[in-house]
């Protein structure tokens, strides 16, 4: 982490922050609220998926051509297997949600 940029660790710092908001607030909700399952399950969705895009912040500062390349390789701030299953799992988990939206 000592070879992050500010600005990368602003990144982190403001997924992570807004991830966790996110969460907090779809717990409140299921407990006090009545909050459906779908729903909580949709915001743990996308509390996956912004904690696993803040574990890789030079995405946002990559250009989107080089992003698309074929020798692009993504530094993750962790393991990148990591940084891949925790995204990888947010949106799998965010597509489920929404067939079983249109199914209900």
């Amino acid at each position: 982490m000592d070879g992050t940029l500010i600005k990368e660790k602003i990144v982190l710092v403001v997924c992570w922050l807004i991830g966790f908001l996110f969460l907090i607030i779809g717990i409140y909700d299921f407990i006090f609220n009545d909050l459906s399952w779908l729903d909580f399950t949709s915001t743990i969705a996308v509390f996956l998926i912004l904690v696993g895009t803040g574990l890789a912040p030079k995405i946002y500062f990559t250009p989107f051509k080089q992003i698309f390349s074929p020798a692009f390789k993504l530094q993750a701030l962790v393991d990148p297997r990591i940084q891949q299953g925790v995204l990888s799992s947010g949106l799998i988990l965010a597509l489920v949600c929404m067939v079983w939206g249109w199914l209900l």
